[in-house]
């Protein structure tokens, strides 16, 4: 198969995620695809996706830690991780994945920051804190679609999507989600989808 066959599960799930609008899913598309082409020119823009569990959000998102390496990507449900005193999420990577954003209101300035600033801070324990370059995109899931994130009305640096629901039929399939990450790890995929 083509690289465009071999990926068409996984543009098929993105595509879903975003709604099921050809306009969403290019916007996102483009936006991996300058996180890739162009790592150092962050764009200043955060994407959230809405779901309910098992559509894939996390799924998608470990494919594309294949392509741009695992270390430079990071996901964590506990805000500390990525504000914490001695927090690591952000230096060294180039996507960042915020997931279950209950309780992020509190964050929301440090957030912001972490979306436009070209540097950080890195304060690895028993060690002097450093400045260091900032490349990570920022990536928010969150399960609870009866959940709003309100950034207000004039804030640029969000884009979020609510999934079609679609993804909900690979959830139940014979294998799931843990067939077709597994599928997404093999080196074919991991180079088309670079």
């Amino acid at each position: 198969p083509d690289a465009t066959q071999i990926l068409d599960l996984w543009k098929e799930v993105v595509f879903n995620l975003c709604e099921g609008v050809q306009e969403y899913y290019h916007y996102y598309i483009c936006y991996l695809a300058q996180m890739i082409q162009d790592p150092s020119n962050k764009k200043g823009v955060a994407i959230g996706f809405k779901s309910l569990q098992g559509e894939g959000k996390g799924a998608h998102l470990q494919a594309l830690s294949y392509v741009i390496g695992e270390d430079h990507y990071y996901s964590s449900d506990k805000m500390e991780d990525f504000f914490g005193n001695h927090a690591e999420a952000f230096p060294k990577r180039l996507l960042v994945n915020i997931d279950e954003v209950n309780g992020t209101h509190n964050y929301l300035n440090n957030i912001k920051a972490k979306i436009t600033e070209d540097y950080c801070i890195l304060n690895a324990k028993n060690h002097r804190p450093i400045k260091v370059r900032n490349f990570a995109r920022v990536i928010f899931t969150m399960n609870n679609v009866n959940m709003t994130f309100d950034m207000g009305s004039e804030e640029r640096r969000f884009v979020f999507f609510e999934s079609n629901g679609e993804n909900l039929k690979y959830k139940n399939k014979v294998g799931g989600w843990e067939k077709i990450v597994k599928h997404w790890k093999k080196a074919e995929h991991v180079s088309a989808l670079y």
